[in-house]
């Protein structure tokens, strides 16, 4: 893959005052449905926070809103100690890059990265240096004079991230930018992006339905539902030890156990709640649990056998030499986390 990187010699200090961003009691209908339903939510200055859950979760929204492109029928949004809820989008120091990355198809590249500049009333210069600029940073600068039509996904693609970056943002929100991109383009664009970020020193939240993406993209992964903030923790937290057993599952990080199975009330013994499992710090070979091996995996599946054990199936890594109605032993007490009858963290059990 090629890494082309942000050129040597750029250093970006611009002027903050944005701190965290700080979302309190918001409620936004469509209709009679509540799409969002945020009583509280921190984001933390000069990080990438990856949004993630199922369509219809209310990610996109969430962003809208942040933007300026939603309002609330209840709740105030502020950037450091500013109260923006009311305020224009033009007057956020946000950019959003959308999907398709929302070029005007008929003019030039140059004319669809130096559109907001115009409306800032930029001399003619600084616009001619700020979209050049940019357009370098991107690796499109020999593309400028084209139309979108005329040149590739991905270069549509880099030349919304360079519209947003001229207006010099102390936010960018990016709604699934490399989608709709083969994947060894997207991790080029993905690595080029966090570069850009890591020197312009912005705050980045990222809307993503890619498990790699997420979790090679961001310093922390928050999980929606139904228009809910389920979990947000660190990236690595979350990879180790999901807050919510729904991001548990979502990643698929756990095998999910409950009072419903023998197996479950073993794990649980007397609480409430759920148990999940995470099969790679299954130990084989030794333990006091035993089971049946009744499915190895296929070739292109993770390295994780199907265990009869009580009235469950527990996946548990692959033994060598191991046959479908083999015997094993094991050992999950490294493995197991309980969450409550609400789906959270006990986080008294963690160690």
């Amino acid at each position: 893959m090629l890494k082309r990187g942000i050129p040597q010699g750029f250093l970006f200090c611009y002027d903050r005052d944005m701190s965290e961003i700080r979302i309190e009691d918001l409620e936004l209908y469509k209709g009679n449905l509540k799409v969002l339903d945020v009583p509280e939510l921190h984001i933390a200055d000069a990080g990438i926070t990856m949004i993630v859950g199922p369509s219809g979760a209310g990610k996109t929204t969430l962003l809208r809103f942040i933007a300026g492109l939603e309002k609330p029928d209840r709740g105030r949004v502020f950037f450091g100690d500013r109260d923006v809820t009311d305020a224009a989008p033009g007057k956020r120091k946000t950019a959003v890059v959308f999907q398709d990355g929302a070029l005007f198809p008929d003019v030039r590249l140059y004319d669809n990265i130096a559109y907001g500049l115009r409306a800032l009333g930029l001399s003619r210069e600084e616009i001619d240096r700020r979209t050049k600029e940019k357009a370098g940073l991107l690796h499109i600068e020999h593309l400028l004079d084209r139309l979108p039509s005329s040149v590739s996904a991905g270069e549509r693609q880099r030349a919304g991230i360079a519209r947003a970056l001229v207006r010099e943002p102390e936010l960018i929100l990016m709604d699934e930018p490399f989608s709709n991109l083969d994947r060894s383009l997207r991790e080029e664009l993905r690595e080029e992006t966090v570069s850009l970020q890591k020197r312009y020193g912005m705050t980045m939240l990222f809307v993503t339905h890619d498990q790699q993406e997420a979790f090679g993209t961001g310093d922390d992964i928050m999980v929606m539902k139904e228009g809910k903030i389920i979990g947000k923790q660190r990236a690595e937290e979350m990879w180790n030890c999901p807050d919510h057993v729904f991001s548990g599952i979502f990643f698929q990080r756990i095998q999910v156990f409950g009072r419903d199975s023998a197996f479950g009330r073993r794990l649980l013994g007397g609480r409430d709640g759920s148990a999940g499992l995470i099969a790679e710090r299954i130990i084989t070979g030794s333990g006091d649990l035993q089971g049946t091996v009744i499915r190895m995996p296929g070739f292109s599946e993770p390295p994780y056998m199907e265990t009869a054990v009580d009235d469950a199936v527990v996946r548990i890594p692959v033994c060598a030499g191991c046959e479908p109605g083999d015997r094993i032993v094991f050992d999950i007490s490294g493995a197991v986390i309980l969450y409550d009858a609400e789906g959270r963290l006990c986080r008294d059990m963690v160690q």
